[in-house]
């Protein structure tokens, strides 16, 4: 089983790693549906004891006539007195999937992506095969899908055109001036403001010295996913191979964050300019872009970043 389970997340490299923080089963739920002693709307209309894959299957019927926050208050009460139940966990994450398209939830969207995440991760890290494997293909599906081609594409130009230092594209990495989260910070906030020199990249995710390593680690998926339009889709300082993976799989306009390059212990941080090579002070392939320093022959990619939609600022 622990096998199966270490290569299930290996095929899935958009998931959080395991060095996230304890995950709440809910951030800022909606509409005060949070109480613990709130009864299950199924115990109230049926007035018998339900079990736990009945009260499911009516939460889908619910879903299923677009009575949603019938469903929504079922299995957030399934989840609020069991967060063990991963099936509970892997619909209500299903169930935000579909409400957080609907004009009426656009207010509570950042707080139902939130918890997509969480539970998606959880149940994906869980003793639960079965159910682990659909939440890390659904994660996988909806992290995707959100992928915004246009302002990815308008990344991985501003990468190439941008002059700070006169240092940012240049050809090979024996051409790196040290550069590289300038690069990338004047890139990033041209492609989102238009004012290359705002200093926000900078200001929120670095401050000095500005190791480009410190882009993942501080990224903090709600304050700093929509401010850069960015979504954080791997994390993990220990599984490289994941990583790699992860970093070749993402599209266009990624970025992507390496915690050691070659002597350099400050990292280094990219942008995707094709489906093979990343540019930032330097552009090489992905696979060569820091050399295989890690004891396993792997590049020491510990954060991707998806480009979904450019913040209005």
């Amino acid at each position: 089983m622990k096998k199966f389970l270490i290569l299930l997340i290996l095929v899935n490299p958009c998931l959080f790693s395991e060095e996230e923080a304890p995950i709440p089963t809910e951030v800022d739920p909606y509409s005060g549906l949070n109480e613990v002693s709130e009864a299950p709307a199924t115990e109230r209309v049926a007035g018998a004891i339900q079990s736990p894959d009945q009260k499911i299957a009516q939460a889908l019927s619910y879903q299923e006539s677009k009575e949603f926050d019938s469903a929504l208050q079922i299995l957030r009460g399934l989840v609020l007195e069991d967060p063990s139940n991963m099936k509970a966990r892997y619909f209500l994450a299903k169930l935000y999937i579909a409400m957080i398209k609907l004009p009426q939830y656009q207010e509570r969207k950042s707080d139902f992506d939130q918890n997509i995440r969480n539970h998606l991760n959880a149940v994906a890290k869980s003793n639960d095969a079965e159910w682990s494997e659909h939440a890390a293909n659904l994660f996988k599906e909806y992290t995707m899908g959100s992928y915004d081609s246009a302002f990815g594409r308008r990344l991985s130009q501003m990468i190439k055109s941008v002059n700070y230092d006169g240092s940012c594209g240049l050809d090979g990495f024996e051409n790196s001036r040290g550069v590289c989260y300038g690069c990338v910070g004047v890139a990033l906030e041209n492609a989102v403001s238009g004012n290359p020199f705002s200093g926000d990249t900078n200001n929120r995710l670095n401050p000095p010295p500005y190791s480009a390593k410190f882009f993942a680690t501080g990224w903090n998926q709600k304050v700093d996913g929509p401010k850069f339009g960015l979504s954080r889709i791997f994390y993990s300082t220990r599984d490289y191979a994941k990583g790699v993976k992860a970093a070749n799989e993402a599209p266009i306009g990624s970025v992507i964050v390496w915690d050691k390059c070659g002597s350099s212990s400050h990292g280094h941080i990219a942008i995707k300019t094709s489906q093979t090579e990343a540019c930032a002070d330097f552009c090489a392939t992905i696979n060569d872009t820091c050399g295989s320093v890690s004891s396993d022959g792997h590049q020491r990619v510990i954060g991707v970043f998806l480009p979904v939609s450019p913040p209005a600022r």
